[in-house]
């Protein structure tokens, strides 16, 4: 399951799958890039994309009796909705996807803002907003986000992690690196851009649960690629998923000249930090993610 960015569509897989379609075979592999989620449906948000792109997997399935295994790529934020996706298709009872049917074997992110962006002085902040100085920083900031939130709509509240409920709970950024119990059904505010393409809602974690940490868990292989320069929306830290400080030492003359994958290294995970908010009341919002970068192994 080959899942799209921002604005993005289909058709701009094309290539990926004629390639996978190559090294694998057409008899072994069904190579289906996701159509729900295009150009303006992606600014529905995070969690809105995530159920189109489940009930798109459980029809698949539903059309596709021989399918067991199910591998997942995603491309920028497709790397966000893929894992919101998976969070409502897990089956805890089986360890397994959509009630049993198929097993997680391989989840790709291909420079996915996995812990958010902001245009503010930060290890996630917008490459192309770095130009400005210390005075402009704070100013670029809040344009920043006034801009993601009218134009991007829920998608750009979301990434910007201000889409917290004035009652509490937690972001959509951070329900993708939990298991949540009753956080499967669909916000009442994306109704009308649900029911185009979500028939059943019923099929979709009939526990009620959203499982994004076991989902992802599950999976054979979890790889994350990042892009070491020249990327205008998202860091290299970002993408995969540490600190500036655990990021590798690459010489600039390899950078220069590469064209393809210049450094990979295997995380054996496990490796949690203990570093507390500022008020002293529990783990901020980026620790946790940079936990979760850390708790599963993963090839990055």
């Amino acid at each position: 399951m080959c899942v799209n960015g921002l604005f993005s569509c289909a058709d701009h897989w094309d290539n990926c799958k004629h390639v996978i379609e190559q090294k694998v075979g057409r008899e072994d592999v069904m190579v289906h890039a996701s159509c729900v989620n295009e150009f303006q449906y992606t600014f529905h948000g995070i969690d809105c994309c995530g159920h189109r792109l489940a009930s798109e997997i459980c029809d698949i399935v539903e059309k596709h009796d021989s399918l067991e295994e199910i591998s997942v790529i995603g491309h920028s934020m497709g790397g966000l909705i893929s894992r919101y996706a998976l969070g409502l298709l897990y089956d805890s009872e089986s360890g397994t996807l959509v009630s049993g049917r198929l097993k997680p074997m391989h989840f790709i992110a291909v420079a996915s803002p996995h812990c958010g962006v902001t245009a503010g002085k930060s290890t996630i902040q917008l490459p192309l907003t770095t130009w400005a100085g210390s005075f402009l920083q704070p100013i670029l900031s809040v344009i920043g986000s006034l801009v993601a939130r009218n134009f991007l709509h829920a998608s750009g509240k979301q990434l910007f992690g201000n889409d917290r409920k004035k009652g509490g709970g937690p972001t959509v950024l951070t329900q993708l690196v939990l298991d949540q119990a009753n956080m499967a059904s669909p916000p009442h505010s994306h109704a009308k851009h649900l029911k185009k393409h979500v028939k059943d809602h019923s099929r979709l974690s009939p526990s009620q649960s959203l499982l994004c940490y076991s989902a992802l868990s599950k999976f054979r292989t979890r790889t994350s690629y990042a892009n070491t320069h020249a990327d205008v929306w998202v860091t290299w830290e970002n993408a995969s998923i540490r600190e500036s400080s655990q990021l590798p030492h690459l010489e600039p003359e390899l950078v220069a000249k590469a064209t393809g994958v210049v450094h990979e290294d295997f995380w054996a995970g496990n490796a949690r930090l203990e570093t507390k908010a500022a008020d002293g009341v529990g783990i901020s919002e980026m620790d946790q993610f940079i936990n979760f970068g850390n708790d599963l192994p993963k090839n990055r």
